[in-house]
């Protein structure tokens, strides 16, 4: 049987990740939500309104262990910075499922093949939401996010174990 996501991790809290963070949040309002940015303001906002339980740079000492108390992790991150994280959860064991939100998946893949030791834990993603239901969370102070979006889960071929069926239908829950 599938374990239930109980808490997740959002790196990167500009539109994509603020995005899944306020859903998220609408749909489990009790979820602890950790969210990670460069920008302090970023993390700041999503405290007040609710749509994080805990914020963190990206340099934080405390951020590898906060990140081993979640089920899941979206990086939501530019592409370039994908690496940095995957080598954070590499050295801290994260034994969590993995997917991510960038434009290109053969850079992304391989850099989880080059660096995670979980690798069946991964799980590339792509959302799939038009730009101007984004730009409206953004720019608003309410709660509202893009709805009847969706998102894109696939698996690596060939498929490391029958975990990453059961690590896709769960991430595929939380979107």
């Amino acid at each position: 049987m599938d374990r239930q996501i109980e808490s997740i991790a959002v790196i990167g809290l500009g539109l994509i990740g603020a995005s899944f963070a306020g859903a998220y949040r609408k749909a489990y309002p009790d979820a602890p939500i950790l969210g990670v940015d460069v920008s302090q303001e970023a993390i700041d906002e999503l405290l007040d309104r609710g749509w994080i339980t805990q914020g963190f740079g990206p340099n934080a000492p405390e951020l590898p262990e906060a990140l081993n108390t979640c089920d899941l992790v979206v990086i939501a991150t530019p592409v370039g910075s994908v690496p940095e994280y995957f080598r954070m959860l590499a050295d801290c064991d994260y034994q969590g499922i993995i997917t991510d939100t960038c434009s290109t998946k053969a850079q992304i893949v391989e850099e989880a093949q080059a660096i995670l030791p979980h690798l069946d834990h991964f799980i590339p993603g792509h959302p799939m939401a038009g730009r101007r239901a984004a730009l409206q969370v953004r720019a608003t102070t309410s709660s509202r996010t893009p709805t009847g979006s969706c998102a894109l889960m696939s698996i690596l071929r060939p498929m490391p174990s029958r975990r990453s069926m059961r690590c896709s239908r769960r991430s595929a829950r939380a979107w």
